[in-house]
């Protein structure tokens, strides 16, 4: 009984690991956004109308200019810190889920990014085509895979390698 509750009391105590990682990794991106893309995204025309951007500005006075940054932070590493604010959460609420479920949710944001960078690439959707976008959206996503099946290989692993209690 105290092994469950022991195996519980951690179970709950990584799932809200994951939620504060994820909380923190979405919070990087959109520091990043406000601090350092260009005015013409349609999040600073929703602050203009919340009457937030003044402040948004005043913030953004303080902190050194995007052409100062290298490009890859600027515009792509925020696609990577939500994939793996999404992935994360995935986890969260997929904890009592099979691999195959985790991996078929988690993998929703992640391929329709990666599946619109490519079709940037062709030319069948607007926009840049960058490989470091791709990148970012496929290295969290692929390693996300390898994590879940490793642990669901482990948790196999543990419950064949039980013994049956002898009775005497």
């Amino acid at each position: 009984m105290a092994v469950s509750i022991e195996r519980r009391s951690k179970s709950v105590l990584w799932r809200c690991s994951e939620i504060m990682a994820a909380l923190l990794s979405l919070s990087c991106g959109g520091v990043i956004y406000l601090f350092f893309r260009p005015y013409n995204l349609l999040l600073f025309r929703v602050l203009d109308g919340m009457g937030c951007l003044l402040a948004v500005n005043q913030w953004r006075s303080m902190v050194p200019k995007a052409a100062d940054m290298p490009e890859f932070l600027v515009y792509s590493l925020p696609n990577a810190l939500w994939v793996i604010a999404y992935l994360l959460i995935t986890d969260v609420v997929m904890h009592r889920r099979t691999a195959s479920e985790k991996m078929a949710w988690a993998s929703l944001i992640p391929a329709t990014g990666t599946f619109t960078e490519l079709l940037q690439g062709i030319r069948l959707l607007p926009g840049t085509f960058d490989w470091a976008d791709l990148l970012c959206y496929m290295l969290p996503w692929i390693a996300y895979m390898f994590m879940v099946r490793q642990y669901d290989k482990q948790q196999n692993e543990r419950t064949t390698n039980r013994q049956p209690l002898q009775q005497s």
